[in-house]
């Protein structure tokens, strides 16, 4: 639709050789921390579409695609901060068989957004964005928890501490 609109400003708007039509639309999907326990989760999908007519007339398109979602990243460099502090508190937590249990950090709610410019005659599909950002974040985060969901969650984004600088990579 977007490259529709965008073609059309540019046959009604003579004396312009430049349109960009931007489209940005509430996706739900339903979605759980675990089987059974789905709620329909909200996501945005975005598509851009930019025009441009060249001197011999021609309008050439250039779509884009993306999606956006919230997520959550638990900081790792806090996380090895109070695993140090910690163990010197408590020298028990020295042993090599705890080094891979979570340690406690400070965790940042984040909005991740993707867009992508598409090569002509390829498709996307929004939802193969959006498990690229949820796979970028330490966790994805879902609107309803039960109190054991809650714990799950945390301990996951825990297992998986990333810097926002990790999530825009």
């Amino acid at each position: 639709a977007c490259a529709k609109i965008a073609e059309e400003l540019l046959v009604r708007h003579q004396y312009a050789n430049d349109a960009t039509v931007s489209a940005e639309a509430e996706f739900f999907l339903r979605k759980g921390i675990a089987p059974g326990r789905e709620s329909f989760e909200d996501f945005t999908i975005l598509a851009e579409t930019r025009a441009h007519r060249g001197a011999d007339g021609q309008v050439t398109l250039t779509r884009g695609i993306g999606a956006e979602a919230v997520g959550m990243t638990a900081c790792p460099c806090a996380m090895e901060t109070c695993r140090e502090r910690l163990t010197a508190e408590y020298p028990l937590l020295a042993d090599p068989s705890l080094k891979g249990l979570p340690m406690i950090t400070h965790n940042q709610r984040n909005r991740t957004r993707l867009l992508f410019e598409l090569p002509p005659g390829i498709e996307v599909d929004a939802t193969h964005l959006l498990e690229a950002i949820e796979h970028a974040q330490s966790s994805p985060t879902y609107a309803i928890l039960k109190r054991g969901d809650e714990a799950q969650l945390v301990l996951n984004a825990h297992r998986n501490p990333k810097f926002v600088e990790d999530v825009m990579r």
